[in-house]
């Protein structure tokens, strides 16, 4: 199997998450076939460039990739694409940097062998999902067709945090998901989920879709907690000036159930938590005076 990441920007967390990630594969003594990390900050994986294959996405090409209707993320379907196409006939695991591996390596070969294609979990029904966004496009999806394909507010919708295609339709299953990605954006659909949509569908129609959800963590919703865990391990790691096989080791000793995959405050909390840092936010910050 081949991993893909793709990170950009300058929030060295997004980094140090793709770090911790790639770590959960090879802790394990897992060897896929590649790993793959497509981005527009290479240097920041020199430490570990002799392991990746480190594709550059400088501006230039991210503007390329967000197509036609200039929509960003569009460029996570073209990543995947460009991987599926560099490794035909291999499969292909697209991973969010927020993301780690827990099972075993008797399951990662197991899934390296399947011939159906998963994303991290089935949110549900596209028509069924409360939240206003969700709720925009399945009426705005209603009773038109897009890329050949009706009644796709019926269809459901699917976590894009983990991302896996068998990748033996030559390229197929992205053809199409860029195909409706592009169709959809055409006709002004409410874009916040759009890519994550003509993945859930194009893979779906190729090849049936399964959940990953139990073989690989997406903190997406308590990323404070695990920034805070990965960054303590990374800084004591050089602070104790510790090769690479030694952090791997010492990877393998972090108990990963001790902090959650999931914290989902509600928004009263977020909002009384705003309104009290408006009120009353920091009495003084001072910084450095320039000579």
């Amino acid at each position: 199997m081949n991993l893909l990441y793709l990170t950009f920007g300058d929030n060295i967390s997004n980094h140090s998450q793709a770090y911790f990630s790639i770590y959960s594969f090879l802790a394990k003594e897992i060897s896929p076939a590649s790993i793959n990390v497509i981005t527009d900050k290479p240097w920041y994986y020199a430490s570990i460039k002799s392991k990746l294959n480190i594709i550059e996405a400088d501006a230039a090409l991210l503007n390329k990739w967000r197509g036609p209707y200039q929509f960003f993320w569009r460029v996570k379907l073209k990543a995947i694409e460009k991987i599926c196409s560099l490794y035909s006939g291999s499969p292909v695991l697209y991973l969010d940097s927020d993301t780690f591996f827990y099972g075993g390596a008797q399951d990662f070969e197991k899934w390296s062998e399947s011939r159906q294609a998963a994303m991290f979990e089935n949110e549900g029904p596209l028509k069924r999902l409360p939240s206003k966004t969700m709720k925009t496009m399945s009426r705005q999806l209603k009773n038109i067709t897009i890329a050949g394909l009706s009644g796709l507010e019926s269809m459901e919708m699917w976590n894009a945090g983990v991302v896996f295609t068998p990748n033996q339709l030559g390229g197929k299953e992205m053809e199409l998901a860029l195909k409706l990605c592009d169709e959809m954006c055409r006709a002004q659909v409410k874009d916040q989920f759009v890519e994550q949509f003509a993945l859930s569908v194009a893979l779906a129609q190729s090849y049936g879709l399964e959940a990953a959800d139990g073989h690989v963590a997406h903190y997406w919703s308590n990323k404070k907690e695990w920034n805070e865990l990965i960054s303590a391990f990374f800084m004591e790691n050089q602070m104790l000036g510790l090769s690479f096989e030694e952090q791997l080791k010492r990877f393998r000793t972090i108990d990963l159930s001790t902090c959650p995959v999931v914290r989902i405050s509600s928004t009263t909390n977020r909002r009384l938590k705003q309104k009290v840092d408006q009120l009353w936010g920091d009495k003084k910050v001072e910084y450095l005076m320039k000579r």
